[in-house]
């Protein structure tokens, strides 16, 4: 089993792909695993659950994380920023949402991770991240979805749990709505040792 990091490095790879794609998880899944054995003698290694369950993660809150990204990032549009900077972000603000007592070790691993993939960036990734934690620790209202920002094609968002439709309903929390889209799990069987 991959250790958290490379894990971690892995989904930031199958998250880049998906935002130049926006091809569906599954084939990107697919593409990338397959495409780590590139010749006929080596044997491409066992998906890795954690870092698939991440970029499904990602995917599916998509429009959560990336207005959280908007209401953070001041003077940066999401898409003015480098795409590895903005998948750092997204992965990061994934497993805050999933495990939000993590904090601290997800700041810290996408730092590191923007040091080995992306120039100068650990100042930048950890203002907006840190800036997140805050957020969700503090249960600000659920930020609107980034200006711009489209559904995955096909697909209708889910009303969030317990959400009432009448006008005087008070907003839920951006960790509130996360839970009521039911993420993957973070950890397989195995490693619940």
């Amino acid at each position: 089993m991959p250790s958290r990091h490379r894990s971690r490095e892995r989904a930031l790879q199958m998250v880049f792909q998906w935002d130049q794609s926006r091809a569906p998880a599954e084939s990107i899944m697919a593409d990338y695993w397959g495409s780590l054995s590139k010749d006929e003698d080596s044997v491409a290694p066992e998906p890795d659950l954690f870092a698939n369950n991440l970029l499904t993660g990602v995917v599916k809150n998509i429009d959560v994380i990336d207005a959280l990204i908007t209401k953070h990032a001041q003077n940066w549009r999401i898409e003015r920023m480098s795409t590895v900077d903005r998948s750092i972000l997204r992965l990061g603000i994934c497993e805050m949402m999933r495990e939000p007592s993590l904090a601290p070790v997800v700041i810290d691993e996408a730092i590191e991770i923007g040091r080995r993939f992306s120039e100068d960036s650990g100042p930048f990734l950890n203002g907006i991240l840190d800036a997140v934690r805050r957020s969700l620790e503090g249960g600000d209202p659920e930020p609107e979805p980034a200006a711009g920002a489209e559904p995955e094609s096909g697909a209708e968002p889910e009303p969030a749990a317990g959400a009432e439709s009448a006008a005087g309903a008070e907003p839920e929390t951006a960790s509130a709505a996360v839970s009521a889209t039911e993420l993957p799990p973070t950890q397989s069987p195995s490693d619940q040792s």
